[in-house]
């Protein structure tokens, strides 16, 4: 079974973007995957998306969500787009529709790096199960001459699911050969 991949939220990145930046040296594991994929995302956004969500996210001085693990704020609520749109001397629906636009376009490269992050995360799992969708490889016979005969037995119950291990370049030559994907035993309840 191949796991959802949960998407960020970019309201969520953009609400930190000054607490990446501020505690840069300070963040945790999980916090540096988050600015990691943030700013992979935004450097492929276009410099008018920038300028328009850092002004609304960035420039904020209305600090929240206190962490004491940096004894400071790691976010900063947004501006109101009533405000942006009488300081950039535009209407109120236009604003906010180039402001959608721009949040969608950035969520749509955060939904890529995450998806290109979980890929590199795979490939280096240490002990792996084969998926393809909600069925997990079980087993396969080779023949004399080292293929694999016609059969591969598929389950879908995840306690009977062959778990491979990257001593051996088996489960690899699989998942290409099939286009099967590979997923963390422990993360679908094998131990």
């Amino acid at each position: 079974m191949s796991y959802p991949v949960i998407y960020p939220n970019v309201k969520r990145y953009l609400a930190k973007w000054a607490g990446f930046m501020e505690y840069r040296n300070e963040l945790n594991e999980y916090e540096k995957r988050m600015a990691k994929i943030f700013f992979k995302a935004l450097s492929a956004t276009s410099k008018e998306d920038i300028i328009l969500l850092s002004e609304k996210y960035l420039d904020s001085d209305h600090k929240t969500q206190y962490s004491p693990e940096h004894d400071g704020y790691m976010a900063r609520l947004p501006i109101t787009d009533q405000i942006l749109s009488e300081k950039n001397n535009i209407e109120l629906k236009e604003y906010r529709t180039r402001r959608n636009k721009a949040e969608y376009r950035l969520q749509k490269e955060l939904n890529k790096q995450v998806d290109e992050y979980e890929e590199e995360k795979r490939k280096i799992l240490p002990k792996y199960v084969l998926c393809m969708g909600r069925l997990f490889f079980k087993r396969y016979e080779l023949s004399v001459t080292r293929k694999v005969k016609e059969e591969i037995i598929f389950t879908q119950n995840i306690s009977e699911a062959k778990i491979f291990t990257d001593e051996t370049n088996e489960g690899e030559e699989l998942a290409i050969g099939f286009g099967l994907t590979k997923e963390e035993p422990d993360f679908i309840g094998f131990k």
